[in-house]
């Protein structure tokens, strides 16, 4: 049994959880409406080549009490299909459904706890089977965000461009190699609206 395969017997308990990790869990309708350049540590059971990651995360406070939980469930060949998340209580809190095509991943929803649809992303692909297009829609169907991604490096998005709907806004993000530490990247967002710049360490 390989590593990857290994995870699936085993449960998550997280007690100390970077930001992103934390958000995706604890808003997980966030999950949708992000730029494909930030970071999930999930991404490489749908994007990437990895198969049978975790079955269930704990999300837990400073004092060990539980806030969050997700489950993951994979089809037979390792991939992610499903996230059910779960409250302080263990009550439902929604779901994201993963829809693959010749095993990559074509299409994504999210709904609440009532099985309401609440957002779909789509996904298009580059002639190198690349993902190169995400589209974000709300429950009408009305466009959120497109996502045109320029490059990869492996699992992580490396550089692209976002432009949400409403706003108008543009935002450009490229990851790059942490000089300091190889084993660590460095992502930056440029909002041209705002002039601004946003540096998440990963």
């Amino acid at each position: 049994m390989n590593k990857n395969n290994s995870l699936s017997s085993k449960n998550i308990s997280v007690t100390s959880i970077s930001y992103w990790i934390y958000i995706l869990l604890l808003f997980p309708k966030i999950i949708l409406g992000v730029t494909p350049g930030k970071w999930s540590h999930i991404d490489k059971y749908i994007f990437g080549n990895n198969s049978n990651g975790p079955v269930k995360e704990i999300v837990k406070n400073a004092n060990g009490k539980i806030v969050y939980s997700a489950l993951y469930e994979y089809d037979s060949s390792g991939k992610l299909i499903k996230e059910s998340y779960l409250n302080s209580d263990g009550k439902t809190d929604g779901f994201t459904i993963f829809q693959y095509k010749d095993g990559k991943v074509v299409r994504e929803e999210l709904f609440d706890k009532d099985n309401i649809l609440l957002e779909t992303k789509t996904f298009k692909y580059n002639p190198k089977g690349e993902i190169n297009l995400v589209e974000v829609f709300d429950k009408d169907n009305k466009l959120l965000l497109r996502s045109n991604i320029n490059s990869w490096d492996k699992d992580f998005v490396k550089s692209g461009q976002t432009d949400w709907s409403d706003s108008k806004e543009i935002e450009i993000f490229n990851l790059i190699q942490d000089e300091k530490n190889p084993r660590a990247f460095i992502q930056n967002i440029y909002n041209e609206e705002k002039k601004t710049n946003c540096f998440y360490k990963i």
